[in-house]
């Protein structure tokens, strides 16, 4: 498999897993432990697992491209945060940059 293949296989993952998942409440533990509120975050529910942590009940945060393409999915535990995949690249912007203290 070539980069562009994995790189398409994660943006369809990755968007699957966006569609599906519903908006995070405001109750959300996250947003009372780092006293932020964001708009658009989702929370994920399923049996994901990344680096052997289940994903169940993070956040998600899209990473776009410059054309606002959905590229890669972060989840943020209260003291973690995974990716769907390792790629991060510089060029991905995510609404992480909005929250303070990550």
């Amino acid at each position: 498999m070539n980069s562009t293949e994995s790189q398409a296989e994660i943006q369809q993952q990755a968007q699957e897993i966006w569609d599906g998942a519903a908006a995070a409440p405001d109750q959300h533990p996250f947003f009372a432990c780092w006293g932020v509120s964001v708009n658009g975050l989702k929370i994920y529910r399923g049996d994901l697992s990344i680096d052997g942590v289940r994903c169940d009940g993070m956040l998600l945060v899209p990473m776009r491209d410059a054309e606002r393409n959905l590229q890669n999915l972060a989840f943020l535990g209260l003291t973690e945060r995974h990716y769907l995949s390792n790629d991060r690249s510089e060029e991905h912007t995510s609404e992480l940059q909005s929250l303070r203290h990550l």
